[in-house]
């Protein structure tokens, strides 16, 4: 029995040697945005399969020599069952096939140890000449100690097990709440989650509202975290973070939701900032934070010393890495709520391509109505050709581009959601005398480039003729692409990526409630951008939700609201020129021409 268990322990050795892509490149090379930071986890499991080598010797050479095992043994024993433990808590959610295989792993752990357990109690008889041996005692003790660790395991199985995903009865909620990716690597606690602004109202004086989280009542979690639950339950992003906005009428009432919609609010880089301050905030570890999150949840004597001498300082750490990773940030000019670099986050953080100063900070698009963009060019400047890719691009960014992290069934009915999900109408009457008259004025100015029959839509508009921010063109350069193109690691293939020089002719599809506009939402209203450029905005508050249905678009955020962000046009990849069209209309051409748009 020990042989086969040498044999066991051989195989498993040389599957972690020979296939390391297949269980460990996942943590391997997620080194940015998980706690497991710089750690090189296949160089620490091939450690244990040098181990495991020398295990698999040990165990075949025990029988023949007769000898008994002794503290080798025990030493062996132990390392076998960590990398029993090991393994199974890396295959949590590997199909059933691969299942089956750790249950005979276990299996084989369990007989190997009743083996080595026995063999240690043989002692030599007979005359004196250590020839002979009598037969094995029976050693209960053995048996018991075997059937101990079987528990244990079990035991740690169904701990390390994470519960049943919550399900969602409507397809919206699995949009606004559900995971796309699998739990494998920690999240954001929620434990901690909820009590920083708590614990650091400096950084967070309105709560998690000022850097644009949407908080529905009767959920735990923000529009946009999927809770991952576990014995401490983690938040992860999914689509609806940067896909779902909020408006108001009037200031007076709730907001309401709109899926699909650019998150106006939403300002992720301040986001990173906080927990980057956070994490190097002695608030973090000094008792403060763990006493927030006692006064939200009472925790067990157990459960405080884990918080507090494993939990926190394990994320305090994390997030110091993350403040590494991310220290390209502070070169740029900050993007404000509603926008983001995520081209520049694949660059820098996931692809690893040195620093090259390009900024690719634009506003987020909507992704309704997906069933009629099949066939057309995608992001702003076109640089997408296949809906499939762009959907799998954006998968990418939130799994830290790993392709084991997707749960694809919960990807695909996000996008089977996202395909068919209709724009909104706008929530206010138009007059529709002007309606009448704008529609005109539409076919006229406006239908060539902006209208699903016209002549150039979908189209890539030169720069030279629209004389937008060139910035965002610039940051798709060719090193990007080419490791862009070359990841090829199914489902992330992006082999049609392209990068023109200038900007995509799209549908105005619910108008109103995409700005503020241009690609990087530079011109607050429509009314702006019907003037001239050096009539426009030269700076503006961002952040705020509140409709203006004269100029239309957002409001001016006010300037005691903690969300606002000052938006300044002369800094880089800020311009507001450009796009020229229509700022020669007469006032009345334009008043009509805006209340046409609403009816889009």
């Amino acid at each position: 029995m020990l042989r086969i268990e040498a044999l066991v322990c051989l195989s498993m050795a040389l599957s972690t040697f020979l296939l390391p892509g297949m269980l460990f490149r996942l943590l391997s090379q997620a080194q940015v945005g998980s706690p497991v930071g710089g750690l090189d986890v296949v160089v620490l499991v091939r450690a244990m399969g040098c181990v495991l080598l020398g295990m698999a010797a040990f165990l075949w050479w025990v029988p023949r020599k007769a000898v008994r095992p002794g503290a080798l043994a025990s030493s062996a024993l132990i390392a076998r069952w960590l990398m029993t433990a090991v393994r199974w808590g890396m295959v949590l959610d590997l199909p059933p096939p691969l299942k089956v295989l750790t249950w005979l792993d276990l299996t084989l752990a369990l007989v190997g140890t009743a083996a080595l357990l026995r063999a240690r109690h043989q002692e030599p008889s007979g005359g004196g000449d250590g020839t002979a041996t009598r037969p094995p005692r029976r050693t209960p003790a053995a048996l018991a100690i075997a059937a101990a660790l079987g528990a244990v395991a079990l035991l740690g199985y169904g701990l390390l097990q994470p519960p049943p995903e919550p399900r969602f009865a409507s397809d919206e909620d699995h949009f606004k709440y559900g995971s796309i990716l699998k739990p494998w690597l920690p999240g954001l606690p929620l434990c901690v989650f909820e009590a920083l602004p708590d614990a650091f109202p400096d950084l967070l004086p309105g709560g998690w509202t000022s850097v644009g989280f949407v908080l529905e009542p009767g959920h735990a979690t923000p529009v946009g975290w999927a809770l991952q639950p576990a014995l401490i339950p983690s938040l992860a992003p999914n689509c609806a973070l940067c896909h779902g906005a909020t408006y108001r009428v009037d200031s007076g009432e709730s907001p309401r939701f709109v899926p699909g919609a650019p998150a106006v609010s939403l300002d992720f880089d301040r986001f990173l900032t906080v927990i980057f301050k956070a994490g190097a905030d002695p608030r973090f570890t000094d008792g403060t934070l763990l006493a927030k999150i006692k006064a939200r949840q009472p925790l067990s004597p157990i459960r405080s010393v884990i918080y507090e001498q494993l939990l926190l300082p394990t994320f305090a750490w994390g997030f110091g890495l993350l403040r590494r990773d991310f220290e390209w940030i502070n070169r740029q000019p900050p993007s404000g709520p509603g926008r983001q670099g995520s081209a520049t986050i694949l660059k820098y953080n996931m692809l690893r391509l040195p620093y090259d100063g390009t900024i690719s900070t634009s506003d987020f698009r909507p992704v309704w109505n997906q069933r009629t963009r099949g066939d057309l060019f995608h992001r702003w400047n076109g640089g997408g050709k296949v809906l499939h890719q762009e959907n799998m691009l954006a998968a990418a960014v939130l799994s830290l581009l790993q392709p084991a992290l997707l749960q694809q069934a919960s990807f695909d009915r996000v996008t089977n959601y996202l395909a068919s999900l209709q724009p909104p109408a706008f929530p206010l009457p138009v007059d529709q005398a002007l309606v009448n008259r704008g529609a005109g004025l539409f076919d006229r100015h406006c239908a060539e480039c902006h209208r699903p029959d016209g002549a150039r839509y979908n189209a890539i508009t030169p720069l030279t003729e629209v004389g937008t921010d060139r910035e965002y063109l610039a940051s798709s350069t060719p090193d990007f692409l080419r490791a862009l193109r070359a990841f090829d690691t199914p489902p992330f293939v992006f082999d049609q990526q392209q990068a023109p020089n200038g900007y995509l002719n799209s549908s105005l599809e619910a108008i109103w409630v995409r700005g503020p506009y241009l690609h990087n939402g530079s011109v607050p209203t429509l009314k702006d951008l019907l003037e001239r450029p050096e009539r426009r905005p030269v700076t503006y508050r961002r952040g705020g939700n509140r409709l203006d249905p004269v100029r239309l678009g957002f409001q001016e955020a006010p300037a005691d609201d903690a969300g606002a962000f000052l938006f300044d046009t002369r800094a880089r990849g800020n311009g507001n020129g450009g796009h020229l069209h229509g700022v020669d209309l007469p006032e009345t051409d334009k008043r009509a021409l805006i209340e046409y748009l609403k009816t889009l």
